[in-house]
C-alpha cells in the first residue's frame, strides 16, 4: 500500500495549492447544477470532487486544519469525544434502553448508508465517492447501530491461501452480469472484510463490530 500512500501524499501537495476556494466553488457549482435541473450524477460528481481533496489530505496523515481548509469539514478524534459527552449521545442511549424490549420493527435504530464507504479508509476508485466521513468504529461511538457493508467476492491481494485469489472485500461498486461472469464495476484494491481499518487512518485502535452493548 506504500504506492497508494506516496501517491496520495503527492496529490495532497497539489491539493493544498488549490486551497479551499476550489472546493467552495465546486459546492456552488453543484448547487447551481441542482437548481437548474441538471443530471444528479453530474451535480454529485462536482460536489464530491471538492470533498475528495480532503480525503486525499487526511489519509496520509495531513494536518486537520489544512484538510479542513480543503473541504470545509471539521473531522477529528476530539469532535467524536466531544459528541460522547453531549446530550444527543445521552438521549440516544436512553432511547436504546426504552427500545430494548420492543420488536425490531418498532425499535428506533439509528443507521448510516454505505457505512463502510468512508473517507478515512485508503482511497480507491469506488472509495473516492465516499458516503461517510467517519470510520465504522467512530460511527458506533456516535450511536449508529445499523451499519451497511457491501461485500464483494473479488480477486484480491489479501486473499487467504486456498481461496483461489478471491476474498470478501468492501466495495462501493455494482455487480453487472456479462455473460456467465459477473463483473464488479468499480472494485479495484479495496480492503478485506476482516480488516476494515488500514494503518495511517486518524482513528486510534482497530475497527470492531461488537454490537452487544447498547
Amino acid at each position: 500500500m506504500r504506492w497508494v500512500r506516496d501517491g496520495a501524499t503527492a496529490i495532497v501537495a497539489v491539493a493544498i495549492l488549490v486551497r479551499a476556494a476550489a472546493a467552495a466553488e465546486l459546492e456552488d457549482l453543484a448547487a447551481q447544477c441542482r437548481a437548474s435541473g441538471g443530471d444528479e450524477r453530474v451535480c454529485r460528481s462536482l460536489e464530491q470532487l471538492g470533498r475528495t481533496t480532503g480525503q486525499l489530505c487526511r489519509f496520509p496523515g495531513g494536518p486537520d486544519d489544512v484538510c479542513t481548509e480543503l473541504d470545509g469539514r471539521h473531522l477529528s478524534e476530539a469532535r467524536v469525544a466531544l459528541y460522547e459527552q453531549g446530550w444527543v449521545h445521552h438521549a440516544l442511549r436512553l432511547q436504546s434502553m426504552l427500545d430494548a424490549g420492543l420488536p425490531l420493527r418498532q425499535a428506533l435504530i439509528p443507521a448510516t448508508h454505505n457505512s463502510f464507504n468512508s473517507e478515512v479508509y485508503p482511497p480507491t476508485l469506488s472509495g473516492l465517492d465516499h458516503n461517510q466521513a467517519y470510520s465504522l468504529t467512530d460511527q458506533l461511538r456516535m450511536d449508529m447501530r445499523g451499519l451497511e457493508l457491501d461485500v464483494h467476492w473479488f480477486p484480491s491481494a489479501f486473499a487467504d491461501p486456498g481461496d483461489g485469489g478471491f476474498a470478501p472485500i468492501l466495495c462501493h461498486g455494482d455487480v453487472v452480469a456479462v455473460g456467465p461472469v459477473p463483473v464488479h464495476v468499480g472494485c479495484t484494491i479495496e480492503r478485506h472484510l476482516r480488516a476494515p481499518r488500514a494503518p495511517g487512518t486518524r482513528t486510534a485502535g482497530t475497527d470492531s463490530l461488537r454490537l452487544a452493548a447498547p
